[in-house]
């Protein structure tokens, strides 16, 4: 083999080798490219959890509630929130008395720290019905219920918590008890606890 014939060899492999390597150089860059939009997209679409179940105690429902509450975004800081709960009782811790009653109620979110924490201010709504055993008589009241306190709630879910200064008035009261003083506010707070699923 002459000396040309041998550059010539050695020319098309260093050109070969040269070609896989910058092919493969590509590849890696496009491969990391890849990465990063797909990590960029998991990122962005990332489910945030939105419904909660909890319980409170105090609060809405005055003596207790089990509560459906769903997030509604705003912004990245701001967000909404409604509720709806339940709450029955029967003589206790109310002696005399069955209770049941339905509040709901909307809210602001503001997220002041990590996405998870939130100063939480409301307003709602509370349908009373009250049964008094001894005298047999019924009263039904629409109490007006204010919110600021303070909420934990993770974007991905899990535990969930509320603390709040909760004030209640007596807004609207059917077939009110003589006895007992109408149209007042009580100053009142509650504390609920569940899980964002």
């Amino acid at each position: 083999m002459d000396r040309d014939m041998r550059q010539s060899v050695i020319l098309t492999i260093l050109s070969i080798f040269a070609t896989g390597f910058a092919t493969a150089q590509i590849d890696s860059l496009e491969r990391k490219q890849f990465d990063t939009t797909v990590a960029q997209c998991k990122d962005s679409t990332s489910v945030v959890r939105k419904n909660t179940v909890f319980a409170e105690v105090g609060g809405n429902g005055v003596i207790y509630s089990i509560n459906y509450d769903r997030l509604f975004d705003v912004s990245e800081k701001f967000k909404l929130s409604g509720r709806i709960g339940v709450h029955f009782t029967n003589k206790f811790p109310l002696r005399y008395y069955r209770t049941i009653s339905f509040p709901v109620e909307f809210s602001g979110l503001y997220s002041f720290y990590k996405k998870k924490h939130f100063i939480e201010f409301g307003s709602g709504l509370t349908y009373l019905n009250s049964f008094d055993n001894v005298t047999r008589h019924t009263e039904d009241i629409i109490i007006l219920a204010l919110r600021l306190g303070y909420r934990f709630q993770r974007p991905e879910g899990g535990f969930f918590m509320k603390i709040g200064f909760v004030p209640l008035y007596d807004w609207l009261v059917i077939n009110p008890d003589p006895n007992v003083p109408h149209h007042t506010w009580l100053f009142f707070g509650g504390l609920g606890i569940g899980y964002t699923f």
